[in-house]
């Protein structure tokens, strides 16, 4: 059912249909090159509200404004938003069946849409483009543009077939977005889309709410536990280069108690929807992806964003680290990076000479001594006033000691926080030990490590065996001990370390038979209730 929006001004449209009072940055800009009908190229950073730029003129406009999209997830994230607005709109693509696009058809027909998505290579057919040529149409709009060049960061060859549009439709106005361009890339876009004397809209490429931190890589998993556990229960992203390490870094956080889940292409199509709905819903706290997660995605309130390896550009940097914090409160990211992933990502790029010049860009504002804002600023051709942003690690002087995560701005507690670690039977505290007794390593090894007695560590080693299950303490215990402490817990039930340190001659320290206590405790959990002949001893600090 069509609706009715005429006469109606854009700022009366995105109030009715966004509840929003004023306009961003360049977006009335980006608004009237549709609504003259000229063409246009945008460029507005991740949560700079682009989508917009093309969504409210739509409205205005007589017929049906075409989007070509990249990915099946993103425009059904976008139409799935646009109906809950009032907004109509629909999507073409691979996963519907032919009855469902045939209903798509119906309603173009009889000029119910006013927003039609659509992937580039079905766009460009000869069935599509006879199809459309016969519908009343608004314009064309290409969003994520960077995907058309082989300069962006994430070129797509069935976009260079785009370029057919302005022969297919010389009377309609293209507007190309994107939220990541150099100099270089937008010219290359206007010249693939062969754009007409466009407007080029730049919008402030700084966020000054992000906090950017680079960190030689230490020991990644304390790393990105420090993280972790300074927003726990809020929203992250943590991104890495291969499906593997994704697999791995997500299974381990879920071990730890962390709402974590994957995002990768190797998922079947029901896998990733479920993950990224469940991540958007605030059903899980941490998505871990490899760079397939993440365009388009409208999550405002995504508090940290950390790369466990090294990404593949300062283009890729700026879009992926810029999901942070689009709520426009304070947020972080992390770079961790490490000469094995540069070594990593060589061999996958190959012999590209321009993803290789991408990467060396990216490898020198790694280790830049300039205020990062500014050097992020400049790399894409606009100016940076201040001399020290104060949220970076070079301007607040931590350069020093990369893995140290900084306190003084360290976010408190707050009750639900609490709540919610206490729900998930996560000892914080301990965690951070967690990954290095996986390694095996000894008590006094890992108290070193972590700067804390081995009074405190050994308590620690209580809540690894306790929350992992372990059946028996080795490392930790030799096997001959352990047995010894066995048999004295079999034959002499009792729920005090006292009677079983006296039996054993005083020989055996009590953190020993602590941690066998546990490790017993935890093989009788699989004994029936009824069944009195053994017991569990609680850990007793």
């Amino acid at each position: 059912m069509a609706i009715n929006t005429e006469g109606e001004s854009l700022l009366s449209l995105i109030q009715r249909f966004w509840g929003y009072d004023s306009f961003r940055p360049l977006q009335a800009d980006a608004m009237q090159a549709l609504l003259d009908r000229h063409d246009s190229l945008t460029l507005l950073p991740t949560g700079g509200g682009k989508s917009l730029c093309y969504q409210v003129p739509a409205l205005s406009l007589p017929g049906t404004a075409i989007v070509v999209s990249p990915l099946i997830s993103l425009m059904k994230d976008q139409v799935d938003t646009l109906d809950k607005r009032g907004v109509p709109a629909a999507f073409i693509n691979s996963g519907q069946s032919w009855s469902e696009k045939r209903q798509v058809a119906e309603r173009m027909r009889r000029g119910e849409l006013k927003l039609l998505y659509i992937a580039p290579e079905r766009l460009v057919t000869e069935a599509t483009l006879e199809f459309l040529s016969q519908q009343e149409l608004s314009c064309l709009v290409v969003d994520e543009a960077h995907c058309i060049t082989a300069w962006g960061h994430d070129f797509r060859p069935e976009y260079r077939e785009l370029k057919r549009l302005k022969q297919s439709f010389p009377n309609l106005s293209i507007h190309a977005f994107t939220a990541t361009a150099s100099e270089q890339v937008r010219q290359d876009i206007i010249r693939q889309l062969d754009l007409q004397q466009p407007q080029v809209l730049v919008g402030d490429f700084d966020r000054p709410n992000l906090t950017y931190r680079v960190w030689r890589a230490d020991s990644r998993a304390e790393q990105l536990l420090k993280v972790v556990e300074k927003y726990w229960g809020e929203s992250g992203i943590i991104y890495c280069i291969s499906r593997s390490e994704v697999e791995r870094v997500s299974s381990w956080l879920s071990l730890l108690g962390v709402a974590a889940r994957p995002y990768h292409a190797g998922l079947t199509s029901h896998q990733r929807r479920e993950n990224q709905e469940a991540f958007i819903r605030g059903r899980c706290d941490v998505i871990v992806a490899t760079v397939a997660f993440g365009m388009g995605i409208d999550k405002p309130d995504v508090r940290y964003v950390i790369h466990s390896q090294l990404p593949q550009s300062i283009e890729h940097y700026q879009q992926e680290s810029g999901r942070a914090g689009r709520d426009g409160r304070p947020s972080e990211c992390i770079l961790i990076h490490s000469p094995t992933d540069l070594r990593t990502w060589s061999r996958l790029i190959g012999d590209d000479r321009a993803k290789q010049r991408g990467l060396d860009e990216l490898v020198r504002w790694c280790h830049t001594t300039q205020c990062r804002h500014r050097s992020l600023v400049e790399y894409f051709g606009q100016t940076y006033s201040a001399s020290n942003c104060g949220a970076c690690d070079v301007c607040l002087g931590e350069t020093s000691s990369p893995s140290r995560l900084a306190t003084r701005d360290r976010a408190p507690r707050s009750e639900n926080d609490t709540a919610a670690s206490q729900k998930r039977g996560m000892p914080m505290t301990a965690a951070r030990a967690f990954p290095y007794f996986d390694a095996g390593e000894s008590i006094d090894q890992v108290a070193a490590r972590l700067g804390r007695a081995r009074s405190t560590v050994s308590g620690y080693l209580d809540d690894y065996l306790r929350y992992k299950k372990r059946q028996h303490a080795q490392p930790w215990v030799d096997v001959a001990t352990e047995r010894r402490i066995t048999e004295v817990l079999l034959s002499q039930p009792s729920e005090k370390l006292k009677p079983i340190f006296e039996t054993l001659g005083g020989e055996i320290s009590y953190d020993t038979i602590r941690w066998v206590a546990v490790c017993h405790g935890n093989r009788q959990a699989e004994i029936p209730a009824n069944d009195k002949t053994l017991c569990s001893i609680p850990s007793q600090r």
